[in-house]
């Protein structure tokens, strides 16, 4: 069939294809519309919304609890948006999420089969399905239980099924002394153990990796566990583990896998790891969880390497001196054991024991002189840490004599001392040889510009530029008090730079010295009017010390002439709150969504059919959400001011707007609309931990104990009262209290996730 012919036929049955008219217009004045944007969140189309309710003493499922999804504000009594509990505790109501829009693609016009037409009508469509969520207001009821009433952040996205996964709700009995509350501080999968059984073994013996975990089962989810191997011809990597059975569902989930070890191999050590995959989707990995394998002729070599084992434990366990002893025993138990050597060489270079380092691996040479990979590049760094700069070049010299072909770790060891003779030229082209065989450290790399940098103000220390320059690369590795000194002598040289008073600005900003950045921002901004950075940064400046008036036209101007600054966007609309002009806000938060939301997937699955392409389904783009903090918090802000406008007493409303003004880093801000929240509704425990954070943010230390220390006395598993009240402890000096609030945490929550704290 010709192009022409298809085209046609694709043209006539287009009315199938696609939707209703009205879709388009709708589309098009969405488009439209974007000039002058509403200033509500878009959430029309409505999606699944999941989760799970538990007994908060048992934490067992809870079966037969009523769930009301907040829809417009309000809590529905009956439809789609009530849900009730199975006997897993699985509950699925539907809510507004977001936007599913379509409109035809013409790049499937032109490229489909006209079948495509018969068993896909909207085969011709670019379907966009995007998440505008980040939490959900529930109220969840059940006989004999308090009710809960709250914000329940979302767990998972899925925008392709069009659906959300919400953290657990935990009722607690009427008799309890608990209440019913949201724990978003819970890992539902956690790795207990990765072992491998013995840890020590001969050529040609068996040996069983056994992976602990603990995971979700009772939710029906679907796990397959793979280890991982950095020795593939000693242990096989992506070998599948095999799920053991288990009589209670609740207890963690073992797999294992045997695997028999070659009777030669030139590999005597590996490391295992693992590989875990939820649902056939989901990868879930843990880089620091390694277990060591050690392959022994003898059973002297047997004794060491269990002593080495020990060693390595320790020091994944974080107990450095004790693993440097166990690998110190394992030498003198086996001197001829070049493992041991190789381990605490590593470590005391990780303490900063450079002397100690080079001993080890100096043995690790006499042990293995053709080692010219691993022992002599590490016993090379050893001696130019330690300053033994004519013995590291010696050792490498060997090494480059004896090699064939010369690992590229011997490159990389022989740049880094080049650079430390400051001969550059040497540097670079050893780099560039080492670049070929392996991927080049970002530290080895900043170590050697430095230096390199060193060097050029040595030679022509008064060159602003060259200062400048090097400064910059002194704050790209953390070394600001170096970096404000180099600055402060570039602008001795030439004190008219407005970027080298930016610069400074910005050092004394990351040493958390706002009073000495002033001036100098104060000062860009006069000399380099154009300079949007130094208005930005002195904008921020003003905002953190509550000079409002004086940040709000800088943030405007910045918003102006770059419209896609999102972060400005953000601070134009807290301070267009704070003022006063709630519509000015909501209209910039809208634009902040726009820039902050993620870029999403593709999916434009076909099948070839000759110049053409079957298709059983729209073209689609699968946005999860909000790229940004900014976005995450923003959406929350723009929904509860958009209720606000309609339902000024509405509790929940102002106690999500407090908690996203505590996560923006605005507490001042906060601190009104968390009051509010609290005085409406005294039953909201959330709005006085919110306002027991913004107080810790303001040092407002006495009254953030007592926010604090009353959340935990009518909630005792609150799941982040606990820790930030240590905090609190810590800060007014009283030690002993604040750990036992840690150790209360630990005791409440073993299996906690690990979480970012608020500004």
């Amino acid at each position: 069939m010709g192009r022409a012919v298809r085209m046609f036929f694709g043209l006539l049955l287009l009315a199938a294809a696609l939707p209703a008219p009205g879709a388009f217009g709708a589309t098009l004045a969405n488009e439209n519309a974007k000039e002058k944007p509403p200033p509500g969140l878009p959430r029309r189309s409505w999606g699944r919304v999941i989760g799970w309710v538990l007994d908060a003493e048992t934490r067992r499922p809870l079966a037969d609890a009523v769930v009301h999804v907040e829809v417009e504000g309000r809590f529905p009594t009956e439809g789609r948006a009530v849900a009730s509990s199975d006997a897993r505790g699985r509950y699925q109501a539907r809510a507004p999420l977001g936007r599913i829009s379509s409109r035809l693609d013409w790049g499937r016009v032109l490229t489909t089969h006209p079948f495509s037409l018969i068993f896909g009508p909207k085969s011709l469509t670019k379907q966009t399905r995007a998440l505008n969520i980040t939490q959900l207001n529930l109220e969840v009821t059940r006989p004999g239980y308090k009710p809960f009433r709250g914000p329940a952040p979302v767990w998972q996205s899925d925008a392709g099924a069009f659906s959300v996964t919400l953290h657990d709700v935990w009722l607690a009995p009427e008799a309890s002394a608990l209440v019913s509350f949201v724990p978003d501080n819970i890992q539902q999968e956690s790795i207990e153990d990765l072992r491998v059984e013995p840890p020590v073994a001969r050529p040609g013996e068996k040996v069983r990796v056994v992976l602990v975990a603990r995971l979700p089962m009772e939710r029906g989810f679907r796990y397959r566990a793979f280890l991982t191997s950095d020795k593939p011809q000693l242990v096989e990597s992506s070998l599948p583990l095999e799920q053991q059975k288990s009589a209670n569902p609740t207890d963690p989930v073992v797999f294992t896998r045997e695997v028999r070890l070659p009777q030669k191999s030139k590999d005597r050590v590996c490391e295992i790891g693992f590989t875990l995959i939820r649902n056939g989707d989901t990868m879930l990995t843990q880089q620091e969880t390694r277990a060591l394998l050690q392959v022994v002729q003898s059973d002297a070599g047997r004794a060491a390497a269990e002593q080495v084992a020990e060693g390595y434990r320790l020091a994944r366990q974080g107990d450095l001196d004790d693993a440097l002893r166990a690998y110190s025993e394992a030498q003198q138990r086996a001197p001829d054991y070049p493992l041991s050597f190789l381990l605490r060489g590593d470590l005391c270079l990780a303490m900063n024991r450079p002397a100690e380092a080079a001993a080890s691996f100096e043995r690790l040479v006499t042990l293995q002189p053709d080692d010219f990979e691993v022992a002599r590049p590490r016993y090379a760094t050893a001696l130019l840490h330690s300053g033994r700069m004519e013995g590291a070049a010696l050792c490498l010299a060997e090494a480059e004599k004896k090699a064939r072909p010369v690992p590229p770790s011997v490159y990389l060891a022989r740049a880094r001392i080049a650079a430390a003779r400051n001969d550059f030229e040497e540097a670079d082209r050893n780099l560039t040889r080492a670049a070929l065989g392996m991927p080049i450290p970002p530290e080895t790399t900043a170590e050697i510009n430095l230096r390199r940098m060193a060097a050029a103000v040595e030679k022509q220390p008064n060159d602003p530029a060259l200062r400048l320059a090097y400064a910059r690369i002194l704050g790209g590795t953390d070394r600001w008090a170096q970096a404000a000194e180099q600055t402060r002598c570039a602008l001795d040289l030439d004190p008219n730079q407005p970027w080298a008073h930016v610069d400074l600005a910005e050092i004394y900003l990351h040493l958390e010295q706002d009073d000495l950045a002033l001036p100098c921002l104060e000062y860009a901004v006069k000399a380099a009017p154009q300079n949007l950075v130094a208005r930005q940064a002195l904008a921020d400046v003003y905002r953190r010390r509550r000079r409002y008036a004086d940040a709000l036209p800088l943030y405007r101007e910045v918003v102006a002439r770059q419209p896609l600054n999102l972060r400005a966007r953000h601070y134009l609309a807290l301070l267009l709150y704070q003022a006063g002009d709630t519509d000015g806000a909501r209209r910039e938060l809208f634009e902040v969504l726009n820039l902050s939301r993620a870029k999403g997937e593709l999916e434009d699955d076909g099948l070839p059919f000759g110049f053409t392409a079957l298709y059983f389904g729209p073209k689609r783009r699968l946005v999860q959400g909000f790229a940004t903090p900014e976005g995450r918090a923003d959406a929350v802000i723009l929904e509860a001011l958009e209720t606000l406008a309609t339902q000024p007493d509405y509790a929940l409303a102002w106690l999500n707007l407090g908690t996203a003004l505590v996560e923006a880093g605005t507490p001042d801000l906060a601190i009104p609309a968390l009051q509010r929240a609290s005085g409406l509704d005294r039953d909201l425990l959330e709005a006085r931990y919110g306002l027991g954070l913004a107080y810790r943010m303001e040092g407002r230390l006495a009254e953030a104990r007592r926010e604090l220390e009353a959340v935990i006395a009518a909630h005792p598993l609150h799941p982040h009262a606990r820790q930030e009240l240590a905090g609190v402890l810590l800060r007014l000096g009283e030690v002993e209290q604040a750990q036992q609030q840690v150790l209360a945490q630990a005791r409440n929550y073993p299996h906690e996730r690990p979480r970012q704290r608020e500004p």
